[in-house]
């Protein structure tokens, strides 16, 4: 071995890395931990049961035009809408006083995919390094990033975590169907409130994993609430999984399309999760790594596609339109790209429009981070291959970013609902006179006398 090698072998590896605080379990008792508000009925259940464990969180529920502007000072317009969004509402809530920046931490979930999401918590550090750098990030993951940071789970929390996604999916889609269409002002919201305190109620007395009781629990409350009949547009909303589903991010798009008589069908977060359990399979199935992690991810992905068939036959059982089956968005996917393209939500994102437009919900609003280049070749760069596929798919993409205003956003999505209305006049007018020749077919004939 040369002189050189073995120099070069003893050098220690330079850590590059700012100093920042490191999160430990000994601020269990000491910190309270801030969370970014994405899903608010689903991170709600989940909150509660970290409280149940002993964690002090919050959360933050800050959207006003501040946190935009706190998310530009310290993360550029380019990045990331997403992780501007998060970023800002952090530092927003820190400088509102209401927090001790000494016994405060902020938790944040990462996927470890190419996306950039995976490098929020730099962005995160790098503003409070500027503001509050006191204040530590932990990581809740499953990739081993942040190690020396990272939320510690343990196998029982995590199947209660994925017990609480099953059931604000299954809550989410209930509402969806029901809200529209309440002949009473806020039964819906009634209903879900009652769901959310007896899923924390099964959660406190250990009895979560009763998965068929509390579903047809779910099931009979919301059908308990009086609906009309009244045939409505149905919007799909997919995307970049911030701004799909954060009222922040998508500037309240939901409240939006109920506002204009819609009913919103969001795909669930499970789909999401078992998307990253599946991607971690195809990395040893088509770049031959992680096998062994491969094995644990595929058992996992089993586990999970079960469960969610069998809460899916409950909902339909109930007379409630299921959540799309897993295994179906696979077979969607392959019809518009492969199951390789991975970056950001990859292949989720034409499967869910194409499963939407196979499930009767023609009217899709993609919602697309301005800069994410991951999802605007995978979204919108999807659009035409799919209209090919499903001639009567009516979508708009939708960029969010700062600089992009509501209005503008929002005329964008009422051009495709008056496609949307068009289209379904359209239909009605070709079904009745269908139902006229049907009849006509059927009345007897006179004979010849």
């Amino acid at each position: 071995m040369s002189k050189k090698q073995t120099t070069e072998e003893s050098m220690p590896t330079a850590d590059l890395r700012d100093e920042y605080p490191r999160f430990t379990r000994a601020m269990k008792g000491t910190h309270k931990l801030l969370v970014p508000n994405m899903l608010p009925v689903h991170f709600g259940i989940i909150l509660d049961i970290l409280r149940d464990d002993g964690w002090d969180v919050e959360l933050l529920t800050n959207d006003a035009r501040t946190v935009i502007d706190e998310g530009l000072k310290h993360v550029h317009n380019d990045t990331c809408f997403p992780a501007l969004c998060v970023t800002g509402q952090f530092i927003d809530a820190l400088k509102s006083g209401k927090y001790d920046p000494d016994h405060t931490a902020l938790l944040i979930t990462q996927s470890g995919g190419g996306c950039r999401a995976s490098n929020y918590i730099p962005l995160i550090r790098k503003a409070l390094r500027a503001e509050f750098p006191q204040v530590p990030v932990a990581s809740l993951n499953f990739a081993g990033l942040e190690k020396d940071s990272g939320f510690p789970l343990d196998l029982k929390t995590i199947v209660k975590l994925a017990y609480a996604v099953f059931y604000g999916d299954a809550l989410m889609a209930l509402y969806n169907q029901c809200k529209p269409y309440e002949r009473e002002a806020g039964a819906a919201d009634a209903a879900r409130d009652a769901c959310v305190a007896a899923i924390g109620r099964a959660y406190k007395e250990g009895k979560y994993r009763r998965y068929k009781q509390i579903v047809n629990g779910m099931v009979a409350r919301f059908a308990a609430v009086p609906r009309s009949r009244e045939e409505k547009v149905k919007v799909g909303i997919v995307g970049e999984i911030y701004v799909k589903y954060s009222p922040l991010g998508n500037s309240r798009l939901e409240e939006f399309l109920l506002a204009e008589g819609c009913e919103p069908v969001v795909p669930g977060l499970m789909d999401y999760v078992m998307y990253c359990a599946v991607n971690n399979v195809n990395d040893a199935k088509f770049y031959a790594k992680n096998r062994r992690s491969a094995f644990a991810f595929g058992l996992a992905y089993r586990y999970l596609h079960h469960m969610q068939r069998k809460i899916n036959r409950l909902l339909a059982r109930g007379g409630f339109a299921p959540l799309h089956d897993f295994e179906h968005l696979r077979k969607c996917a392959d019809k518009v790209l492969n199951q390789g393209v991975k970056m950001g939500e990859g292949w989720l994102i034409p499967a869910e429009m194409a499963a939407l437009a196979e499930t009767g919900t023609e009217n899709i609003v993609c919602a697309q981070p301005f800069g994410c280049l991951p999802n605007h070749i995978a979204g919108k760069g999807a659009i035409r291959t799919l209209k090919r596929l499903y001639e009567h798919e009516n979508i708009v993409a939708v960029d969010y970013d700062p600089s992009a205003t509501k209005v503008n956003q929002e005329n964008r999505i009422k051009l495709m609902l008056a496609t949307a209305r068009e289209n379904k006049q359209e239909k009605g007018a070709a079904e009745r006179q269908a139902a006229e020749r049907a009849r006509g077919d059927k009345e007897p004939k006179e004979g010849k006398g």
